[in-house]
C-alpha cells in the first residue's frame, strides 16, 4: 500500500483510509488512462481532449459524464452496477483531491497532443520476439555470419511470409522447389496466419489478460475491506481476545509484556554455554563397578607376579641364558614342561 500525504489520524478513525491509495487504485487508473489515450486520435479540438482526459479520475469515482465508448458502466443495469466497486467522492474526498494534483501534469493539452496518434509499438515488439526466438543472445554471437543469416530469415518471413521467403531463396540459388516441399511450407504458413489471427480476437486477448484481472479482483477485495474497516462495519471478537483495546490504540505500556528468557543451561551439567548434545559429560565413559570375582582374579595375578620376582637368578653355565640357535627341539625340560 502506498500512503499519500500525512499518516492517518489515529484519534479519528474516519480519516484513517482517506489518504490511502491501494494497488486497486493504481491498476484501475492506469487502465483508464490507457483507454482514454486510445480515443484521442478521434478528437478534433483541444477542448474535447481535455474533457476526455477528465474521465481518468472521474470514471474511478463512478462519474461517467466524460467517458467515451470504452466505458461499459453506462450500459449496465442497476443490478450489474451493484456488483462493481468504485470510489466515492464523499467518503474518499481527500484521495480525490490528491489524485487530481498527481494526474494534472499528465493531462495537459501539450501532453495529450503527444498521445493523439494512431501508432503503436505492437509490430516492433512482435518483431523483437521473432528475433529473440531465431537468434537468442546466449547462443548466437554478435557480428557473426550466423547472426546475419538468422536476422535475414526473420525479416523475410515477417515481410513475405514463409512460402514467399523460401521461394525467393530457391530462386536466388537456382534450385527447383518440389511439390512436397511447397505443400509443407504452405501448411506451415497457413497455420502461422491462423495462429496470428486467433491471437487478435477478443477472446484470446481476454485469456491473455486473465492473470491481471484475477489480481485486480484480489486488490479490489482488499480495498473493500479497507473501506469497511474505515466505516467501522467489521466483525470483532466478543470474548475480549484483544485485551479490550484496538491495535491502533495499543501502546507499549498497556500491551502485555513478554516473559524474558534467561541464559540457556545444559540439562545434564546445568552449565551455560552449551546444550545437552554438546555437553562434555556425554563423552565420558562410565566407571565400571568392580565385582568379587574381579577382585579375586586381580589378587591371584598379583601373587603370581610376586612369586616370579622372588626366584633366584641362575649362576651355573647349565642354567645360563637360552639361545635359539642351540635348541634342536628335543629337550623341553628347560621350559619346565
Amino acid at each position: 500500500m502506498e500512503k499519500l500525504g500525512k499518516q492517518p489520524d489515529k484519534k479519528d478513525p474516519k480519516k484513517k483510509w482517506n489518504l490511502t491509495m491501494t494497488k486497486m487504485d493504481v491498476l484501475r487508473l492506469s487502465k483508464n488512462f490507457a483507454f482514454m489515450s486510445k480515443t484521442l486520435k478521434n478528437k478534433t479540438s483541444d477542448q474535447e481532449m481535455l474533457d476526455s482526459s477528465k474521465a481518468v479520475i472521474e470514471h474511478h469515482f463512478d462519474n461517467h459524464e466524460c467517458c467515451g465508448e470504452w466505458c461499459r458502466r453506462q450500459s449496465q443495469t442497476d443490478e450489474e452496477k451493484k456488483k462493481h466497486y468504485y470510489r466515492s467522492k464523499e467518503k474518499d474526498a481527500e484521495l480525490y483531491e490528491k489524485l487530481q494534483k498527481l494526474v494534472a501534469r499528465f493531462i495537459t493539452i501539450e501532453a495529450l497532443k503527444e498521445l493523439a496518434h494512431s501508432l503503436d509499438t505492437n509490430a516492433n515488439e512482435a518483431f523483437n520476439q521473432i528475433i529473440s526466438w531465431m537468434a537468442p543472445k546466449n547462443k548466437v554471437y554478435s557480428m557473426s555470419i550466423s547472426l546475419k543469416i538468422r536476422i535475414g530469415m526473420a525479416i523475410g518471413i515477417n515481410t513475405l511470409g514463409l512460402v514467399g521467403h523460401y521461394k525467393e531463396i530457391f530462386d536466388q540459388l537456382g534450385m527447383f522447389m518440389t511439390s512436397d516441399v511447397y505443400h509443407y511450407l504452405q501448411v506451415k504458413d497457413s497455420n502461422r496466419f491462423k495462429r496470428i489471427n486467433k491471437a487478435k480476437t477478443s477472446a484470446a486477448k481476454r485469456r491473455q489478460q486473465r492473470g491481471k484481472f484475477e489480481k485486480l479482483k484480489q486488490h479490489t477485495e482488499d480495498a473493500k475491506r479497507a473501506r469497511c474497516q474505515r466505516d467501522g462495519s467489521v466483525y470483532e471478537s466478543g470474548i475480549g481476545m484483544n485485551g479490550g483495546y484496538q491495535d491502533d490504540d495499543a501502546t507499549a505500556d498497556n500491551r502485555p509484556k513478554k516473559r524474558s528468557r534467561g541464559v540457556r543451561k545444559c540439562g545434564l551439567c546445568r552449565q551455560a554455554g552449551h546444550d545437552r548434545r554438546h555437553c562434555p559429560q556425554t563423552n565420558v565413559l562410565p566407571t565400571p563397578t568392580p565385582t568379587t570375582e574381579d577382585a579375586a582374579n586381580k589378587e591371584a595375578d598379583a601373587d603370581e607376579m610376586d612369586a616370579y620376582d622372588s626366584r633366584p637368578l641362575a649362576d651355573s653355565e647349565e642354567e645360563g641364558f637360552f639361545s635359539a640357535e642351540e635348541f634342536d627341539g628335543s629337550d623341553s625340560s628347560m621350559f619346565g614342561l
